[in-house]
């Protein structure tokens, strides 16, 4: 149930940004713009909720959750609306959009799932388990002076 108020929360979201910047095309029917909405929120959110976040952590999710949403939005862009376009500039500001609400996203979602998401990636977790040994010191010339009494 929390994973379908998620991604419920999500879609609205990605409809949003999606009739905003992609419906400024006279021929785009909202019925593709929907699917569009659709597609780019399952992949989003199994890849990079699902994956990116509970693995890498805030911040390293972010970029890689702006990345592919990026690559998402240039290909459907392309898919949907066609390549005569400039595709790439509007995949940009969506996707950037988009990196907005995800912030406020994951911390929903580390809200929700505080027991089984990581806030922090598992090389600083295995580095906080390292300790640290002590030894006296010893001077050099105590064990050149300790050699030579040997002799």
């Amino acid at each position: 149930m929390k994973h379908i108020k998620v991604f419920g929360i999500k879609l609205i979201v990605m409809i949003v940004i999606v009739l905003s910047l992609f419906g400024i095309y006279d021929h785009m029917p909202i019925v593709n713009l929907l699917w569009m909405s659709l597609l780019i929120t399952a992949l989003t959110y199994i890849v990079g909720d699902m994956i990116f976040y509970r693995y890498f952590g805030n911040i390293i999710a972010l970029i890689l959750d702006f990345a592919f949403a990026f690559a998402l939005f240039w290909y459907m862009g392309n898919l949907f609306i066609g390549v005569e376009y400039a595709i790439v500039p509007l995949a940009f500001f969506a996707a950037f959009f988009f990196l907005c609400s995800e912030f406020f996203i994951h911390g929903y979602l580390a809200h929700l799932f505080a027991k089984t998401y990581q806030t922090e990636s598992r090389d600083i977790k295995s580095l906080q388990n390292l300790r640290v040994e002590f030894a006296e010191e010893t001077d050099v010339q105590d064990i050149v002076d300790n050699k030579d009494n040997k002799k």
